[in-house]
């Protein structure tokens, strides 16, 4: 369930980026596309840190 929540969002987001773009042409469509792409994957990495179990130590 989440993947497809993910995947939905993620596809909205780059119809929006490369349909708000303009007239840059395609291959600044491509750059701005590319970069916010990196930025989710930098945040979703981040977010995935935080959810990580820390681990006990027992003596």
């Amino acid at each position: 369930m989440a993947g497809q929540v993910g995947t939905v969002l993620g596809v909205s987001v780059l119809v929006i980026v490369l349909a708000g773009t303009g007239s840059g042409g395609p291959a600044h469509s491509f750059s701005l596309a590319w970069w916010a792409s990196a930025a989710v994957m930098t945040v979703s990495g981040l977010a995935a840190l935080g959810m990580t179990p820390r681990r006990r130590h027992t003596p």
